[in-house]
């Protein structure tokens, strides 16, 4: 088996065997950011193409002084990122109410199945979805939030307290709906 740094070292020179080893490896992880971010698996494709070329036209740039996966990852990231219609945040204003901080404890989402909790996280509107990936999933800063979306600090942290808040409805009314089953 090929070693990172080989891999990096073949692909910086243009080796399509490296290239399509690279592919291999790393693929499936990109493309599980994409699908958080993509509103469907052909938009996630679309994504993962446009990071891939991405990560070959500047994997020359690649020092090795940090990881290689977290370096792909930021680049998917800004990839998807490019993908989805900005324009939302733009228009958006500062939001004066602050909904209040989730009741739900953080290991609630354990006790079920990670599709069903994906698909929770999918189905938030397109600006709660983007802005949840990238606090909880990706941690970025509410600062780098803004600056990566154009948005203010305030918009970011009231997008993602608004996806926690469906987020919790949603698992109620999940969690209420299995009560219901179990009674009868």
């Amino acid at each position: 088996m090929i070693t990172e740094q080989t891999l990096i070292v073949n692909c910086q020179k243009g080796d399509k065997k490296s290239q399509y080893l690279l592919v291999k490896r790393y693929s499936s992880m990109m493309m599980g950011i994409c699908r958080r971010y993509a509103r469907d698996q052909d938009m996630a494709q679309d994504m993962l193409q446009e990071s891939l070329i991405l990560v070959f036209k500047h994997i020359d740039k690649f020092e090795s002084k940090g990881s290689f996966e977290g370096w792909i990852r930021k680049i998917t990231v800004r990839a998807a990122l490019q993908w989805i219609d900005k324009k939302w945040y733009r228009n958006e204003q500062h939001l004066v109410g602050m909904l209040p901080e989730s009741k739900i404890e953080p290991d609630a989402f354990t006790h079920h199945d990670s599709k069903i909790i994906l698909e929770m996280v999918d189905s938030l509107p397109e600006k709660y979805r983007v802005v949840f990936n990238l606090s909880v999933v990706d941690e970025y800063s509410h600062a780098e939030i803004a600056e990566a979306l154009n948005i203010k600090e305030a918009t970011s942290r009231s997008h993602l307290l608004r996806a926690r808040k469906m987020l919790q409805e949603k698992y109620m009314t999940l969690y209420n709906s299995e009560n219901i089953k179990k009674a009868f």
